[in-house]
């Protein structure tokens, strides 16, 4: 990574900084974690979001209005938009819409672009951490729902890496501490 792309991805924590230093340790997580997933999941861009349409095909198309309902009481009449929004990932954490609505999230999703995400972000890493208690284990399954061996290496070490690089980095140091 050259200097000037690292520069500008520290330009864009420091925007974020207090925000995941301060939900991090509201969810006792490790800050540096939280950080790097960041890092990895949105570039530290909060408006960040990706649809994903085979989570949409093979978890979202067929629910039922009424299970809608359970998830998001304000549901008006055009389910479809709800259905598209719980397929995508949204802000810095890139928190699944569906994940959020089941963790207790009941906003617009929108939201999510906030620090809302980054505490469902945390509120769903907290959950990962009580099922899988292993950190590698705990990472795969944040990015993929359940575990993978694939993820490994496409997800797992580059967040593992990130987080060593943020805890040489006396910006981060400086907010964070050691």
């Amino acid at each position: 990574m050259t200097n000037a792309i690292f520069n500008n991805v520290i330009d864009r924590f420091n925007i974020h900084k207090l925000n995941i230093r301060d939900i991090s340790k509201e969810y006792g997580l490790d800050p540096y974690l939280v950080a790097a997933i960041c890092w990895q999941e949105s570039g530290f861009l909060s408006h960040s979001s990706a649809y994903e349409d085979e989570f949409y095909k093979r978890y979202i198309r067929n629910r039922s209005k009424t299970f809608l309902k359970r998830l998001y009481p304000k549901l008006g009449d055009d389910i479809e938009i709800e259905k598209r929004q719980l397929a995508t990932s949204w802000g810095l954490m890139q928190v699944m819409g569906e994940t959020a609505r089941e963790l207790g999230f009941r906003g617009e999703l929108k939201e999510l672009y906030n620090s809302d995400g980054l505490k469902y972000g945390c509120l769903y890493l907290c959950d990962r951490i009580k099922i899988y208690h292993q950190i590698d284990t705990v990472l795969s399954a944040y990015n993929a729902g359940t575990p993978t061996a694939k993820n490994r290496d496409l997800y797992v070490v580059p967040v593992l890496n990130k987080q060593e690089i943020l805890k040489e980095e006396k910006v981060v140091i400086e907010c964070f501490g050691k």
